[in-house]
């Protein structure tokens, strides 16, 4: 693993790694790959294809680029969407407010205090209920508190941030089989002003609705074109909300969780 991080491959080289170590017990497989090569949910792809490779068993991933590209590819049609709404989202006058560095370029030393209240974070489901009682989702309820929080900093009415969005909808067939990277990260851009965390939530559901997978594939460099931007970044700064599955058993929202594949040994 030292090696991997201090000696990374060439730009012009292999960008993926494949070591085989020995244990004292067991083996095991070390895969070093570039974030730009897959998304989390390309990344349980490829664990699960290894997997049926190890056992023997036909691969379930696909990896059909032409097929994705045939819907999502920068048509005239496609790009024309994109710019209808991306005008819609931000006035031509927009420019970039940062989120400020809280750290000072040299850091003194001071003693911190880390006060962690458990019983301040309730459970997922209550969390979803209490939101679904003011016509929202939970989703949208978190973004609107980012909001908040990044609107007090720049002492603003109004705050952009990116959006992670998985790329994984879309009328492609199998596309939650696609092995490849397909996830956008896009600027979410919200007016506070005088609102409730409520209302800023609706209107951020709102505009969730109006993201279709084509929206959701457009490139940051044709959005600073169409709004009239410089060419420097539209936010600094993105937000990675994960949904957890609802398997009927209550999951914290900070619960860690155990992505690790054990296969028994094959003769």
């Amino acid at each position: 693993m030292d090696a991997i991080v201090s000696c990374p491959p060439p730009i012009d080289g292999p960008q993926a790694c494949g070591l085989l170590l020995n244990g004292s017990h067991s083996q095991y497989l070390l895969i070093r790959m570039h974030h730009f090569q897959y998304d989390a949910w390309s990344l349980a792809l490829l664990i699960e294809d290894l997997c049926h490779i190890y056992l023997g068993q036909p691969s379930s991933v696909m990896s059909d680029y032409e097929a994705f590209m045939s819907t999502f590819a920068p048509t005239p049609e496609n790009l024309r969407k994109q710019e209808e709404y991306w005008r819609s989202i931000f006035s031509p006058s927009f420019r970039p407010a940062y989120f400020p560095r809280l750290r000072p370029l040299v850091q003194e030393i001071a003693p911190r205090t880390n006060i962690v209240a458990k019983n301040a974070v309730h459970g997922v489901s209550t969390l979803e209920q209490r939101a679904q009682m003011h016509g929202v989702s939970l989703q949208s309820v978190l973004l609107a508190c980012w909001a908040y929080i990044q609107s007090s900093y720049t002492s603003q009415e109004q705050a952009t941030f990116g959006l992670w969005h998985a790329g994984r909808t879309g009328p492609v067939k199998d596309i939650d089989k696609l092995a490849f990277p397909c996830m956008n990260v896009l600027p979410m851009h919200t007016r506070l002003g005088n609102s409730s965390i409520i209302d800023v939530a609706r209107g951020i559901q709102d505009d969730l609705r109006l993201r279709t997978p084509i929206v959701q594939q457009t490139d940051l460099q044709m959005i600073d074109k169409w709004i009239g931007g410089t060419g420097a970044p539209l936010c600094n700064v993105f937000v990675n909300l994960i949904r957890f599955a609802s398997d009927g058993k209550e999951t914290g929202l900070f619960e860690s969780v155990d992505v690790s594949k054990v296969l028994n040994e094959i003769s």
